[in-house]
């Protein structure tokens, strides 16, 4: 019979753990502390297994396939997995469909970069939802050596804490994505996620008042209150004029994906100027 080589054969426990994933973070004697609690966690989640029985290799390189897979889990993306397929077809898919897929020039096999998995991270955050975010920007020491088209991802991972720089200043976003900080940045993805998740912005608070103005004009003013954050917007859409009354259509918006807004309970208003003549009714428009 021929044998195996040493390589496939290191390959095919690493397939087999990560299909089955029968290891717990007990198992696993090249964790400690905190990564191990961290570990154990994403396991609780079903996020995560060990390269082999007893060891999860925190230090082991990370490629995109196994990134995908991770982050499709911990977001809970779900795809069917098709038969005879590759083991992250099912995550890759349901990644895709969630609009999460690897930049242009990065294959499944390839080893990410630290900035290229935050890209990837930042991208599920925002599939999940629209999140208040604290408006400021974090000196990184390093900035200049991350590429553009991250740099955005890159400050909202640290905003939002799914990460923080080295003691030095520097976010290293060249240097390859470990399992260890892969998975604590999932787990923090996933906690944010959860934490957020039931903070619902409260669209039935809306009022108007009318103010005089000169030249036989009146100021509507419409106020969406009590919302999470500035960006639970409100525009006025039309207005339409049915004889002495004029209806004010008006649409409520969303925060914008990425955006970073203010964490504090704001009221929003938008406004217009119609005759004085007229009375005033308000209606969403549909």
């Amino acid at each position: 019979m021929k044998m195996m080589s040493k390589g496939k054969w290191a390959a095919g426990i690493v397939l087999v753990c990560s299909v089955l994933g029968a290891t717990t973070a007990g198992a696993f004697s090249d964790l400690q502390g905190e990564d191990a609690k961290t570990v154990e966690a994403l396991q609780q989640r079903g996020v995560v297994q060990g390269v082999t029985q007893d060891k999860f290799v925190p230090q082991g390189k990370l490629s995109g396939a196994q990134a995908l897979q991770m982050i499709a889990k911990a977001m809970r993306f779900e795809a069917a997995q098709p038969a005879g397929s590759a083991w992250y077809s099912g995550a890759v898919q349901a990644a895709k469909a969630q609009g999460v897929v690897l930049p242009e020039d990065v294959k499944l096999t390839d080893n990410l970069t630290r900035e290229q998995f935050a890209f990837l991270l930042d991208k599920a955050i925002s599939a999940t939802g629209n999140y208040p975010m604290i408006k400021i920007y974090i000196n990184v020491a390093d900035e200049n050596d991350i590429t553009p088209g991250y740099q955005g991802a890159v400050q909202r991972m640290l905003v939002l804490k799914m990460t923080s720089l080295h003691e030095s200043g520097k976010f290293y976003p060249k240097q390859a994505m470990t399992r260890m900080e892969a998975a604590r940045m999932v787990l923090n993805a996933s906690e944010f996620v959860e934490k957020h998740k039931a903070t619902k912005p409260n669209e039935d608070s809306i009022t108007y008042k009318a103010e005089k103005l000169a030249d036989q004009k009146q100021k509507v003013v419409l106020t969406r209150s009590q919302q999470p954050n500035p960006g639970y917007g409100i525009e006025v859409a039309k207005v339409e004029y049915k004889a002495d009354t004029a209806i004010v259509y008006y649409k409520l918006l969303s925060p914008k994906p990425g955006q970073m807004y203010p964490q504090v309970i704001t009221d929003t208003h938008a406004e217009v100027t119609i005759p004085a003549q007229y009375k005033i009714e308000i209606a969403p428009l549909e």
